[in-house]
């Protein structure tokens, strides 16, 4: 590949990543997949994948997001917002279960003290039981 080529996908790289930032999330996706084209390096690097998430997830596609979310986990494992994001849609969808899962992962890989976090965790374990007692009574 030639220096023009990266210098671009950097360029469209950058540039999608600030379109997300602003919240010019169809932007953001399309420079997101002119960078991954142009260098195919992305393909390792999961806050692409991320970034990608979470343009979906803002846009209600949900279905591309989680896929998103699960390639910048299978990439990073250890890429804490993936988790939080992912989080973000299964509650989204009403899977609270998952969600649940994924806002503990977060917490658990970032160490951080989140308190906002924390009270979402309260909240999906009430729903996450009601789901368990519902579809035990099926």
């Amino acid at each position: 590949m030639g220096s023009k080529s990266k210098k671009n996908s950097k360029a469209y790289y950058y540039r999608g990543t600030a379109y997300g930032k602003l919240e010019k999330y169809e932007k953001a996706l399309n420079d997101l997949r002119k960078a991954i084209k142009l260098n195919p390096k992305y393909s390792k690097d999961a806050e692409f994948y991320y970034n990608l998430g979470t343009s979906y997830l803002h846009l209600e596609k949900y279905k591309q997001a989680i896929e998103n979310y699960n390639e910048s986990i299978k990439v990073n494992p250890k890429y804490t917002s993936t988790y939080k994001g992912r989080a973000a849609v299964y509650e989204k969808t009403g899977d609270y279960c998952k969600a649940l899962e994924d806002y503990e992962k977060y917490l658990e890989l970032s160490g951080k003290d989140d308190k906002e976090i924390e009270d979402k965790i309260d909240e999906l374990e009430d729903k996450c039981d009601e789901d368990d007692d519902l579809s035990g009574k099926l």
